[in-house]
């Protein structure tokens, strides 16, 4: 079967080549041609003679001035999809096609394309000695300058060209690490925003060899840090100049070289404040995220103190005394302090269990965040909305990392307040309003008896102006807001639920389950927002499971109501939501009707448990089992043979006594003290 075909494919490549490359019908474009062989991995299993004709146009097309766009993408598939044998054999060709195609004058997507191909040989180069010998030696020391001085439009990929360069072969990029680090401190100081551009920033710390244990790029990544850390507290010091800061925090550090200070007479100064701000703390996430082979200390007081300051000045705040500054400012400060939350975030992930020390002060910012930007929505987007987002995001993220530590208990009634204002479904509310006027009693005497007349024919009129029930409606008002706020309460009920207090784990209760009625009661194409989106009606079913499967002293969960609120569930027309209201049912019956306990006992090592015996009255005894060092004796004593598990189960509850230190006693459903009298009988 499969000599068959791979004689179909050969035939098929044949054809798609023929066509394409020899005949140039108009019928096959170089894009249907890519789409071929992508879809059907044509040059997945060529070997290397196989392989010449279509290697031999690609290097004819890389060539050729007219056709190097052409031939870039067929070199892309085929390195892809090229085996170990053609790599090897035509890798360092390919490397100096491309060398001398940066070297020539280009338009700019020849260029990028020309970047992106490099990278992708570069990343397989160095599993090849003969390769990698000759990338190191040659090709790295003419790449660096071109990439270096490549044209503004082809910045982004020279930098992921470079950020490869660095992970592959840091030894060779170390003598250009000043000039690679002067370029990307001028692209900062000039605003420039690339994602490319703060992963190259942070592998600058792993330029050059690294010394012994790798002190040099532990010195070189610490100076990094200390640089972004006291440009960001220069930066956050200038955005916030005439906002009394308290006693402040100091930062020892030198500012980064290349960032010249801000000065205060620049006509955008707040705009150029936001976006070196912007900047600064994209390049320490890129720092905190970036893997790094040497051991490192993370300066995590001074990061938090940095955004601790940042949050403690708010939109409020500044609007307490409004000049043109400050309003400037608060146009910004709900995105100054969203990049602050997604700098915490970053260190969270990396430090984890360290910030326990820490605990409570995260949560107390981040609700102190959620008290300030309280609105109301009214059936549209909040208007702190993207930022209480981020600060439900931060809250996941926390909670995930520390579990039961994350200390959610100081901020519980906060928290829960703030989640459930924001997650209640919109409902519009007719408001009745009176006809008669609503003047003074004097003004109502004096009018007599033709004032009524004049009120009798408008009553009807000003009523139905007070009912009416046309309104701008947006089904999914908030929605992502509401996902995240509910995935925050999905872990806090997961994590803490059992240290909750009384009555706000009984407004979670009644939230989820008024919430999910609504839905069920509203007519078929019209649900409330935000939960026309099916992942919020999702995570809605997921804090109810939450509520049922968490332990709490006073309030009992609601299985039964679950139950119920489940299977309607299964009626939902979006299948995710279906699907997992269908797991969440199979959870409640488990834990309403529980299931038996296998009497022959767990699988305790990679082999099952061999049990054997010759009749039914001879006990049966297993093996004893050996893993790693400790030993599990299992006893299996049996009268008249096995009988059904359920109905020895119901008969004896105490079918598995007999635990100690070392050793673990099944007594095949039979009591230790009944087992004493058959002993004494006998």
């Amino acid at each position: 079967m499969a000599a068959p075909m791979e004689s179909m494919i050969e035939k098929l490549l044949n054809n798609s080549f023929q066509k394409y490359a020899v005949q140039r019908s108009g019928d096959l474009q170089l894009q249907s041609f890519v789409k071929v062989i992508e879809t059907n991995k044509l040059l997945l299993k060529r070997d290397d003679e196989g392989s010449n004709d279509i290697v031999g146009y690609i290097h004819q097309c890389l060539n050729n001035s007219k056709q190097r766009y052409e031939g870039l993408i067929l070199l892309g598939v085929l390195v892809k999809q090229s085996s170990t044998a053609i790599f090897q054999k035509n890798a360092v060709t390919w490397l100096k096609l491309l060398l001398n195609i940066l070297q020539s004058h280009c338009p700019p997507p020849v260029h990028q394309a020309c970047c992106k191909l490099l990278s992708q040989v570069i990343d397989h180069s160095d599993s090849f000695s003969d390769v990698s010998r000759e990338v190191t030696s040659t090709f790295i020391p003419q790449l660096l300058p071109l990439l270096l001085t490549c044209e503004p439009g082809c910045l982004s990929a020279a930098l992921t060209c470079v950020s490869m360069c660095i992970r592959k072969y840091p030894g060779p990029v170390g003598p250009f690490k000043a000039k690679l680090q002067t370029l990307v401190e001028q692209k900062l100081a000039n605003g420039k925003n690339y994602e490319e551009l703060y992963e190259c920033f942070a592998l600058l710390a792993s330029c050059g060899s690294g010394g012994n244990l790798g002190i040099k790029h532990t010195e070189a990544w610490s100076e990094l840090a200390e640089g972004v850390l006291a440009s960001l507290h220069e930066t956050l010091s200038c955005m916030y100049s005439d906002v009394d800061m308290g006693s402040g925090s100091s930062c020892t550090g030198k500012p980064l070289a290349g960032l010249p200070p801000i000065d205060f007479s620049h006509n955008d100064r707040v705009v150029a404040l936001f976006k070196r701000w912007c900047s600064l703390t994209k390049c320490m996430q890129a720092l905190l995220r970036e893997d790094f082979n040497a051991v490192a200390r993370v300066p995590a007081d001074d990061i938090l103190n940095i955004i601790f300051h940042c949050l403690s000045v708010n939109t409020n705040m500044l609007m307490s005394r409004p000049t043109s500054e400050r309003s400037l400012l608060a146009s910004f400060s709900q995105d100054v302090h969203i990049h602050a939350l997604y700098l915490l975030q970053q260190l969270i992930t990396l430090c984890g269990r360290n910030l326990i020390p820490q605990g409570v002060m995260i949560v107390s910012v981040l609700t102190q965040e959620l008290s300030w930007s309280h609105s109301e929505g009214d059936g549209h987007d909040q208007h702190y909305g993207c930022l209480r987002e981020v600060v439900f995001e931060t809250l996941t993220v926390w909670i995930k990392a520390l579990d039961a530590c994350s200390s959610v208990k100081s901020g519980e009634t906060t928290l829960v307040k703030e989640i459930i204002h924001d997650c209640l479904p919109y409902t519009y509310t007719l408001k009745m309003t009176s006809g008669l006027s609503t003047g003074s009693k004097t003004d109502k005497m004096t009018s007599g008896q033709g004032s009524r007349k004049g009120h009798k024919g408008k009553g009807y009129h000003e009523i139905s102006q007070g009912i009416s029930t046309q309104r701008k409606s947006q089904p999914l008002a908030n929605h992502s807001l509401v996902k995240a706020a509910l995935e925050a309460l999905y872990w806090m009920l997961t994590t803490s639920g059992w240290e909750f207090s009384q009555k706000s784990l009984q407004s979670v209760q009644e939230f989820v389950i008024r919430s999910l009625l609504a839905l069920h009661q509203a007519p078929l194409g019209s649900l409330p927002a935000p939960y026309a989106d099916p992942s919020c009606r999702r995570g809605l079913y997921r804090v109810l499971s939450a509520c049922v499967t968490s332990t709490h002293a006073n309030v009992p969960p609601p299985v039964q109501v679950a139950l119920g609120l489940f299977s309607a569930g299964l009626r939902d027309k979006h299948a995710d939501v279906s699907s997992y209201c269908m797991e969440a049912m199979r959870l409640c019956e488990v834990l309403i009707h529980h299931r038996v306990p296998c009497l022959k006992g767990p699988v305790v090592c990679e082999n099952l448990i061999q049990i054997s015996g010759q009749n039914d009255q001879e006990p049966i005894v297993s093996h004893v089992i050996n893993k790693s060092g400790n030993q599990a004796h299992i006893s299996l004593e049996t009268k008249n043979g096995y009988s059904d598990a359920s109905s020895e189960f119901t008969r004896n509850e105490e079918a598995i006594a007999g635990r100690t230190a070392g050793n673990i006693t099944y007594n095949g459903g039979f009591s230790e003290r009944e087992i004493r009298k058959e002993k004494g009988k006998e």
